[in-house]
């Protein structure tokens, strides 16, 4: 360790948790078990005095693969497991809710264009109840396919941003 009065204060102070780091300034080593700290280091390294440079970087790329294996595989595949092409069933899922949705809201306007034809005494002929259903039919199925594009361009954006790392989702893994 460098002592805190090395001149080194208050640089480079983060505690990784490999065994050969030193930690500069003033600040303690990292508590084993407590919140937010890495999990202990290897007791043993994975080189061996007299070992060549090849063997000595083949172990320490091991030992950091091992560590992102432990520690970031489960999050990455957790992500990976909520993107479109690997699950289908959320594109399926979103496309369905939004139609359902434009179905739903074009119930309500027939009823609620009925109860006010009803409530002003209006009764239309059978001609213009035709044409209004007609044109009421077009609305619903350009509706529709708007809300179930809108849904593809959504979950497509989704996905970008969970490769990207940039979901704001809450349903993605944390660190």
């Amino acid at each position: 360790m460098v002592d805190a009065n090395s001149g080194y204060s208050g640089y480079g102070d983060l505690y990784l948790g490999h065994p050969l780091q030193e930690t500069f300034g003033p600040f303690p080593e990292a508590v084993e078990g407590s919140p937010g700290t890495p999990a202990p280091a290897p007791q043993t390294p994975p080189w061996s005095p007299g070992a060549s440079a090849a063997s000595i970087t083949a172990g320490l790329l091991r030992s950091q693969f091992d560590e992102w294996q432990k520690t970031f595989m489960p999050i990455e595949l957790n992500a990976m497991n909520q993107i479109s092409f690997n699950n289908p069933e959320i594109l399926t899922k979103a496309v369905d809710e939004a139609r359902d949705m434009a179905t739903g809201s074009f119930k309500s306007l027939r009823g609620t264009l009925d109860r006010q034809n009803a409530s002003m005494g209006i009764t239309p002929t059978e001609q213009q109840k035709a044409v209004s259903k007609r044109l009421m039919n077009l609305n619903e199925a350009s509706s529709i396919a708007g809300a179930e594009n809108y849904a593809r361009g959504a979950v497509r954006e989704r996905d970008q941003q969970i490769l990207l790392g940039t979901a704001p989702n809450p349903n993605i893994a944390k660190v």
